[in-house]
């Protein structure tokens, strides 16, 4: 039953990211990753539940994650909120930190990540 509960929880988050637009990217842009649409929430419960398995679902995937800006800090952290008040932070390569001298606080953001771990969500990109 519970798997029943986080499948229909994640197909309405999917269906969700689609109406607003979210990730309309199937692969990520340098290499021919999947990307896992999906939230903040659903990484750390999946951590929560079984890190070597989480661990190993991530391994190799991006994840796209979409929300609002809440802070943008020096060396390339942006913390994002969502509607659920959700907040984390990302991370973006040392290549892609040119695209956050135009992002201000409460812009709508979509980022893409290429490393994901129960803290961390690091090597992001804007996706456009």
């Amino acid at each position: 039953m519970q798997a029943l509960i986080e499948y229909v929880i994640l197909l309405v988050c999917c269906f969700c990211l689609f109406l607003v637009g979210g990730c309309d990217l199937v692969t990520a842009s340098d290499t021919n990753r999947d990307i896992i649409k999906t939230s903040h929430k659903q990484i750390v419960d999946r951590f929560s539940l079984n890190s070597d398995e989480a661990s190993k679902y991530y391994k190799g995937k991006a994840v796209c994650l979409s929300g609002s800006i809440d802070a943008v800090y020096e060396f390339g952290t942006v913390v994002i909120a969502t509607d659920s008040k959700d907040i984390f932070r990302v991370n973006f390569a040392e290549g892609s930190r040119h695209e956050l001298m135009n992002l201000n606080t409460g812009d709508p953001i979509t980022v893409s990540c290429k490393k994901v771990s129960n803290l961390y969500l690091g090597d992001c990109e804007v996706m456009k």
